[in-house]
């Protein structure tokens, strides 16, 4: 739930020496309603998460990260606090920056590295390089090099985590240490540090012109590592290290003139988010969805056409796997017209001699097959020749 931000009632900064830092002695505090988010590191270690108020120049340490963070941004979709980190305390990530979310606690969640969601050109980094973020819409805008790369952080989006836009700046080279920036109307201001002087620079982040703004030099610094747009209309810049302290700077943006106000201890490195809309951020991290970001529709897949139906017959024929020789069919000779028999003696029969049944082993079966056929026709004209002459003698009986 969103509670109003307590800007005024902030009771001081507690830093690595428990000292309380604000103006000096005699100077007037400007009356900027603006609290916001710092992470910074006094070393190599991990990231310490503060609240800094432009009200009176205080800021209240919340607790050291399990993560060295950077690039750190607010969302007002969300009500979440966003950046990159590149190592934990478990150890340096090995693909690259990992995009995590925040809470106004210090708890952190990882949501693993930047995804590539289409064909534009990763740094060779891996966006372990990058230090400048802000929040533009519902992507995190972050640079690398000279290019101002876009990763959305819609959980709605198939691109979520995802880079979806890159845009390299012009002329060359004008914006490479730039360490923190903050957008407005289009443009995003922040300090490009140099060895003699450095100055505030406007990136038009659609075209990627860079211009410098016409405002007096700074001192030289490493880099400027907090970047805030107020209401005011001035831009606050800290830089990370001027000897050993870590001034905060109002540059007003319109009559050009510039001013240190106060000054913290020096830092390794630092971030910070654009002023708070006046609402409490969620004191969890914005958790990953519940459901996978939507998938691209699956590209139609041909139908293949429905295989022919395989017809049955009733009674499949048993086939043998032994092959049966062929026997071509006997000679379609005509049969033979026997002769008519002569008369038998009245007193004697001829007698009839059963023909043999049996075969020698030694046939084969075609030859056994024309013998059973030759002895069907032989028995065919006995059994006439037989007849004729009964059907005779039976004639001759009668004619005695």
């Amino acid at each position: 739930m969103r509670r109003a931000l307590a800007t005024a009632s902030a009771v001081g900064v507690v830093l690595a020496g428990g000292a309380v830092l604000g103006l000096a002695e005699g100077e007037a505090a400007p009356a900027v309603a603006c609290t916001f988010f710092r992470v910074h590191s006094p070393d190599m270690g991990m990231s310490v998460l503060s609240r800094v108020s432009l009200g009176d120049f205080t800021m209240q340490r919340i607790a050291t990260l399990r993560y060295r963070v950077n690039a750190i941004a607010y969302s007002a979709d969300t009500n979440s606090l966003w950046g990159l980190s590149t190592r934990s305390t478990e150890g340096v990530f090995g693909d690259g920056a990992h995009v995590v979310s925040i809470g106004t606690e210090g708890d952190v969640i990882d949501h693993g590295p930047v995804r590539r969601v289409n064909e534009l050109h990763f740094p060779n980094d891996n966006f372990t390089s990058v230090t400048a973020g802000t929040i533009v819409g519902t992507t995190l805008l972050v640079r690398d090099g000279s290019a101002i790369y876009r990763i959305d952080l819609d959980p709605a989006n198939r691109t979520y985590l995802g880079v979806v836009d890159a845009v390299m700046t012009h002329p060359r080279g004008q914006v490479d240490d730039v360490d923190d920036f903050d957008v407005r109307s289009g443009n995003a201001y922040g300090v490009a540090p140099g060895f003699d002087h450095s100055h505030v620079v406007q990136i038009n982040i659609t075209t990627g012109q860079v211009v410098q703004v016409d405002a007096p030099t700074l001192p030289a610094s490493a880099s400027f590592g907090v970047a805030v747009l107020a209401p005011d209309g001035a831009l606050y810049a800290a830089a990370n290290q001027a000897g050993n302290r870590s001034p905060l700077f109002r540059i007003d943006l319109t009559t050009g003139a510039a001013q240190e106000i106060t000054a913290w201890p020096a830092v390794v490195s630092a971030d910070a988010t654009s002023c708070l809309p006046g609402v409490e951020p969620a004191t969890t991290p914005q958790t990953p969805p519940t459901t996978q970001p939507r998938p691209q529709p699956p590209a139609p897949v041909p139908q293949r056409p429905a295989p022919a139906p395989v017809v049955t017959p009733a009674t499949s024929p048993v086939i043998s796997t032994t092959p049966v020789p062929v026997v071509p069919p006997p000679p379609t000779t005509a049969a033979p017209t026997p002769a008519p028999a002569p008369a038998p003696a009245a007193t004697a029969k001829r007698p009839y001699r059963q023909q043999p049944t049996t075969e020698a082993p030694q046939v084969s079966a075609r030859a056994r097959s024309s013998t059973e056929e030759k002895r069907r026709w032989g028995l065919t004209a006995i059994v006439l020749i037989v007849g004729a002459g009964a059907a005779a003698a039976a004639g001759h009986r009668r004619r005695r």
